[in-house]
């Protein structure tokens, strides 16, 4: 429940934080209290009034569209598999990677031309390995393909080369992992970075968005790469 005194900011556990508690320094917003983070879940800084949910990743939009928090940070390849009912108000430009289409390499290598083909040489149904069963459904939707999705929450990688999935959709950013394993690219699905979402209630009556956001909009618009600290 919104809450005028304070303002409630849902932030993701893992790869996001760090960089995230970077733009709220540089923005002048205190995290020191998230400096020596123990198993507190909640973390309340009474002297700025800000209270801070450390979550996973893909509950962010729950906790904001909920109006449990009234901001959130969170990947884009989040929003895209779950969407919910926030707004999504800017792109802070960190935590830059895409998601993809991958295969095993001398297959992707034949097919580099024609990601349908790759796809149709393999056999139907199409077995495909993801965390992010949503978006690959909608992807390979405009295929006309037969489809069986197989949702992993780790080590997608693996699951070609032990004949699980004929592909797999990721996360892609240096692309080690995929060379590591053998596997390479079939085809780009989209950009990901970190964004800034937020309750619709809490946008339009919190008494303390219009000065909050002001600055983090200038911070997007700038179209800063990494946060530094």
């Amino acid at each position: 429940m919104m809450n005028e005194e304070y303002v409630t900011l849902a932030l993701p556990k893992g790869r996001l934080l760090a960089p995230s508690l970077c733009v709220l320094r540089s923005l002048g917003i205190p995290s020191d209290a998230l400096d020596e983070i123990d198993r507190r879940l909640c973390v309340f800084d009474r002297d700025s009034g800000f209270r801070y949910l450390l979550v996973r990743p893909s509950d962010v939009v729950t906790y904001v569209s909920e109006g449990a928090a009234d901001l959130g940070i969170v990947g884009k390849d989040t929003l895209l598999e779950k969407p919910g009912s926030v707004y999504e108000l800017y792109d802070l430009g960190f935590g830059r990677c895409h998601l993809a289409v991958a295969a095993e390499k001398e297959m992707a290598k034949q097919h580099c031309d024609n990601p349908g083909n790759l796809y149709r040489s393999r056999g139907l149904p199409l077995r495909i390995a993801t965390k992010y069963p949503r978006t690959t459904e909608k992807h390979f939707r405009t295929y006309g393909l037969d489809t069986h999705i197989i949702a992993l929450r780790g080590s997608i990688e693996l699951a070609p080369l032990v004949g699980l999935a004929d592909v797999i959709v990721d996360l892609v950013s240096s692309g080690r992992t995929l060379k590591a394993n053998q596997l390479a690219e079939v085809e780009f699905l989209a950009d990901v970075t970190a964004r800034l979402i937020a309750n619709p209630v809490s946008l339009k009556v919190h008494r303390r968005m219009g000065t909050l956001l002001e600055p983090l909009r200038r911070t997007a618009e700038a179209g800063k790469d990494e946060p530094g600290c």
